[in-house]
């Protein structure tokens, strides 16, 4: 039990993170949208904010990385022992050929 309640925290703490950076991902591309409309209503001029490599630097950040929560709720469910795939798994596959 001590061990689902710990794995279940750390599945808490990372789905937090991942919203987070689902919050940080959309302001981001809000303000990058806000400033592409400044650019196209000529209030600012694309030179002005694109310094050389502003669009690989786009790149590099992705934002959101799902992974860490992914690997943490399967480890929740296999602590649990309701891994969804052992459902899938064949009979002659198992131990006790059940």
């Amino acid at each position: 039990m001590a061990q689902a309640r710990d794995s279940e925290k750390q599945l808490s703490f990372s789905w937090r993170a991942l919203d987070l950076s689902q919050q940080r991902r959309d302001m981001a591309e809000g303000g990058v949208n806000g400033t592409i409309d400044y650019v196209k209503r000529g209030l600012i001029s694309a030179n002005d904010i694109a310094p050389p490599g502003w669009a690989s630097t786009r790149r590099v950040y992705p934002g959101r990385r799902p992974g860490r929560f992914l690997n943490q709720w399967s480890q929740f469910l296999s602590t649990l022992c309701v891994d969804p795939m052992l459902t899938i798994i064949p009979d002659r596959y198992l131990p006790d050929g059940k």
